[in-house]
C-alpha cells in the first residue's frame, strides 16, 4: 500500500515523522498536560504498584512528555498541513487513549 501510495519505505517514515509532529503541534499544551495528568493520576491510584513503583513509572513518565514536547515543537513548520487531518488523526490515536 505504502508503495502503490507513491513513497519509498524511507520516504513513507519521513512523512509520517512529519504528520504526527504536526499533529502534535496543533494540541494545545493544555490538552496534553491534562492527558499526563490524568495517567499520572491513575498511576497514583495503582494499589498493585509501591509506592517507589508509582514514583519510578511518572518520572518515566515525565521523561517521555519531555520528548513529547520537544517532538511537537518540531512539528511547527508541518502544523498546517496536518490541522485539516487533525480530527481524523486525534480519533485514531486519542480516542482508545483517552477511552474515547
Amino acid at each position: 500500500m505504502i508503495g502503490t501510495a507513491g513513497f519509498t519505505a524511507d520516504s513513507w517514515k519521513v512523512a509520517l515523522g512529519e504528520t504526527m509532529r504536526g499533529f502534535l503541534a496543533t494540541m494545545p499544551v493544555a490538552e496534553l498536560d491534562a492527558i499526563f495528568a490524568k495517567l499520572r493520576n491513575a498511576i497514583s491510584g495503582m494499589r498493585e504498584l509501591t509506592e517507589a513503583q508509582k514514583t519510578e513509572t511518572i518520572d518515566a513518565i515525565d521523561e517521555e512528555v519531555e520528548g513529547l514536547m520537544i517532538l511537537r515543537t518540531e512539528g511547527d513548520p508541518f502544523a498546517d498541513v496536518v490541522r485539516p487531518l487533525t480530527p481524523k488523526i486525534r480519533s485514531l490515536i486519542l480516542g482508545p487513549a483517552v477511552g474515547q
